[in-house]
């Protein structure tokens, strides 16, 4: 009998593997478990905004495709229905930048996340806190 981790695991391969905004977007899963997601991507070329750092909707969609992951890990379908999110720091050319998401609350439809956003000094470049909504009891169609 497998475990969620190991669902969830099987599913990283997959969501990679279906999920061109993550490969567009160069966003590697690296786990998925019920206690924490982690991803990461390479600030490239074309994620710089007109000052020569990350724009702040990359790095935002990195924390939502990690708020995302770690929702998954139940084994269910969800959306993300709310985001706070505060940018502290620059994310430079070339700096890979590593999200990380736990849970803060997981109820019956509402799963409650915070995501912490590091570069690669492991200093903390941005957070957030993700409110994801159950769409559905099954994994995305995608991913079954």
């Amino acid at each position: 009998m497998q475990t969620k981790d190991q669902m969830a695991g099987e599913q990283l391969q997959r969501l990679e593997q279906e999920s061109g905004f993550m490969t567009h977007n160069g966003i590697q899963a690296v786990y998925c478990g019920e206690d924490r997601a982690v991803v990461q991507a390479q600030v490239g070329p074309n994620a710089l905004n007109c000052h020569g750092t990350a724009h702040g909707g990359f790095l935002f969609s990195l924390a939502d495709n990690c708020a995302g992951l770690l929702a998954l890990a139940d084994g269910c379908s969800y959306v993300t229905l709310d985001a706070s999110f505060h940018f502290l720091r620059a994310a430079k050319p070339g700096d890979m930048v590593t999200a990380t998401a736990t849970p803060v609350r997981r109820g019956r439809t509402v799963l409650v996340e915070r995501v912490e956003l590091t570069g690669p000094d492991g200093r903390e470049m941005a957070e957030g806190t993700f409110t994801m909504y159950r769409v559905s009891s099954e994994p995305p169609a995608r991913l079954r």
